[in-house]
């Protein structure tokens, strides 16, 4: 079963979205408040396979009641016996795989499918039916006909997981529910004989179930069983917990809880399913999303099921690539989802935490990001601003890639600018500088074609300065004799008998020449930690006084860019 298209009207954050799913794993990722999971729980209302869901006024748009919610979900393949005349048959439409829209009128090679809509109205009762533009009031389709597109929700109310309250899945485990009252009725009677609980053995089947499901995810509890949860003993089955050892699995730290929980919903859900799940790392370490992600599209591979989720996790991005990606944008309550291509997988796997942030700055490398972390530091926040506070994020962009990197990312609707040296900016190609810039990038590099350490130290006030740079060079590690060797290479036979000399050299556009030469090729500034100390060295004192220079300009233009966002 698989979710081709959907449509969202006047439900919560969502005033209109349609979107369309080709794949079969489908990860939802944006910035927060784009409405993510409001998506996700949109899918899940309409194929409710309950009468009931919790509703209130601010289910609908801006608490808007005199307009209703009308969610629409496309999905197929549909089973034979829902296609009969008698039930859904005349209001069958078709999915063209090939062009990803659907035809009202199924085509021969199109797959079958339903269109389901579930309308709530002022009086927050939700109503269910099959839908086509031949018939757009439709039929109405029964919780048990819902079911059968099985579509489950995993990992959103963990303890209730972990118990045989109703509807866990647990309790699903459990081979003869028939009997759970009485069996329960019996554990209770038998309090001061708990161990032989585990001796029932249709609880028992549940929990071993629920175990190698953990095992699966790389979690091993051993002392895993079935007990009396002392925190409430009612005559009902939620009174029964899992247990690991004596202590109640909902003691368990938040992270085991959820692996626990997960697991023993991945162990009930049958193939076929579509599996919804939001914020995936939601309490688990990078190599538990990793796995879990891994184990979960397991379920899909045959094509027949289909995994929508939600992620905040770089971890995540990175182990799914870019295929599965989906980017969600709010504007004005209009919910725009735009699906990723493969072109993209270098960049989401170089840097998957730029497509978490709604504005980027993609930095040539190392040393630029030191600058701008220590201009944030020193400048910005003496007024109380920060790159955070207006959704930007800066990310290493590889060198050579980085101007790849500002395209991928501003072709899937990201704010980016693209902070660069200037002296390889002529050799950029696919894309160009000028292309980049047609593509409403911004992009901020130093004038006269040169790298970041020439611009700095060419634009530093006077050569005493430069002397005192040197001494913070001399303090982050490198060697004072290596560096006045280094220097004197590029002095021809004027040479400098010490760094100290350096004040009293008479050719100041040489000096600063071998020094910034000096600085790329012994790579003084090449990583985050030393371009942060060159940034505390300018930004400290002599940034006051390089207001005319193109330094200052093009840092301003930077700060510029972020506060104007």
């Amino acid at each position: 079963m698989r979710i081709y298209q959907i449509e969202i009207r006047h439900f919560r954050g969502i005033e209109q979205c349609r979107a369309t799913f080709t794949d079969h794993v489908v990860c939802l990722i944006g910035p927060g408040d784009s409405t993510k999971s409001t998506v996700l729980d949109a899918i899940e209302y309409a194929l409710c396979p309950n009468w009931f869901i919790p509703l209130d006024d601010s289910d609908f748009t801006n608490t808007d009641i005199s307009k209703d919610v009308v969610i629409d979900v496309t999905i197929g393949p549909v089973p034979n016996d829902l296609l009969s005349e008698a039930k859904f048959g005349l209001h069958q439409r078709g999915w063209d795989s090939k062009n990803a829209l659907i035809h009202d009128e199924p085509e021969e090679r199109d797959i079958q499918v339903l269109t389901v809509r579930v309308k709530i109205d002022r009086d927050l009762t939700p109503e269910w039916f099959v839908v086509t533009n031949r018939d757009p009031d439709g039929i109405r389709i029964s919780n048990r006909d819902r079911q059968r597109f099985r579509a489950v929700r995993i990992g959103a109310n963990i303890d209730n997981e972990l118990s045989w309250a109703r509807g866990s899945a647990l309790l699903s485990l459990t081979e003869n529910t028939r009997n759970v009252q009485q069996l329960l009725l019996s554990a209770t009677r038998e309090w001061r004989n708990i161990p032989r609980l585990n001796a029932i053995r249709d609880f028992d089947t549940s929990m071993q179930a629920t175990r190698n499901g953990a095992k699966n995810l790389g979690l091993a509890l051993e002392s895993l069983r079935v007990d009396i949860d002392p925190k409430s003993l009612r005559t009902n089955a939620g009174t029964l917990s899992l247990h690991n050892d004596k202590v109640p699995a909902r003691r368990l730290g938040l992270g085991t809880r959820r692996l626990l929980a997960i697991g023993a919903q991945l162990e009930a859900i049958q193939e076929g399913t579509i599996v919804l799940i939001d914020e995936i790392e939601h309490a688990l370490e990078p190599h538990r999303i990793k796995h879990l992600i891994r184990t979960l599209m397991t379920l899909t591979d045959n094509g027949t099921g289909q995994m929508i989720m939600t992620s905040h996790s770089p971890a995540a991005l990175e182990e799914l690539g870019a295929p599965p990606l989906h980017v969600v944008r709010s504007s004005d309550s209009e919910t725009t989802i735009i699906t990723m291509d493969g072109s993209a997988q270098g960049t989401v796997r170089a840097i998957p935490e730029a497509f978490l942030s709604p504005r980027v700055i993609v930095c040539e490398g190392a040393t630029e990001i030191g600058l701008l972390r220590s201009y944030e530091n020193k400048i910005l926040s003496t007024t109380r601003e920060s790159l955070a506070l207006h959704g930007t994020l800066t990310v290493d962009g590889g060198g050579s890639n980085a101007p790849k990197r500002a395209s991928d990312l501003r072709k899937y609707g990201y704010d980016v600018c693209l902070f660069a040296d200037s002296d390889k900016c002529t050799e950029w190609n696919n894309p160009s500088k000028d292309e980049l810039t047609a593509a409403e990038i911004e992009v901020i590099i130093w004038a006269d074609e040169c790298c970041t350490e020439k611009r700095v130290i060419d634009d530093l006030p006077d050569i005493a300065t430069l002397l005192d740079l040197l001494e913070k060079v001399i303090e982050a590690g490198e060697k004072r004799q290596a560096i006045l060797d280094s220097i004197n290479a590029r002095l021809g036979d004027d040479k400098l008998a010490s760094l100290e000399d350096i004040t009293t050299y008479n050719d100041a556009a040489t000096l600063r020449k071998a020094m910034h030469e000096s600085a790329k090729e012994k790579a003084w500034f090449k990583t985050v930690g030393r371009g942060e100390l060159l940034g505390n060295f300018i930004f400290t004192k002599p940034f006051a006084q390089m207001k005319e220079t193109d330094f200052a300009e093009k840092i301003t233009a930077l700060k510029d860019w972020v506060l104007d966002g």
